[in-house]
């Protein structure tokens, strides 16, 4: 009986993991042209990152950013929101229909308005 127990456990415990688990979806805010103007890159620090499955963030001091996605989602496209005031997203196309569960890091470049 107490090996039906442990057997039972275990399954449950490994149940439980497996439905917990999520992916990472990370990227990073860069100065476009920093490192070209200034020597080393220039990041965006406590830029709001948002994403349409309502949940925002705020950049670090080295502009990164990170969602965790449950993994049930992880295969729905993910849209990806910038606000900096002054500036805007070099690449934008990057910030849509992101698959997170097969996406890198996203390297997202941001220049003054205009430039």
């Amino acid at each position: 009986m107490s090996k039906i127990s442990f057997l039972l456990a275990l399954c449950i415990g490994l149940l439980t993991t497996a439905l917990s688990q999520t992916t990472e979806l990370k990227g990073q805010l860069i100065l476009h042209n920093g490192k070209y103007k200034n020597g080393s890159y220039q990041y965006f620090d406590k830029v709001k990152v948002s994403n349409n499955k309502g949940q925002a963030t705020r950049t670090d001091a080295q502009g990164r950013f990170q969602f965790s996605i449950e993994s049930e989602h992880s295969d729905t496209p993910l849209n990806i929101d910038i606000f900096k005031s002054g500036y805007e997203v070099v690449n934008a196309d990057a910030l849509y229909e992101i698959i997170p569960s097969k996406a890198e890091a996203l390297n997202i470049y941001l220049a003054p308005k205009g430039m």
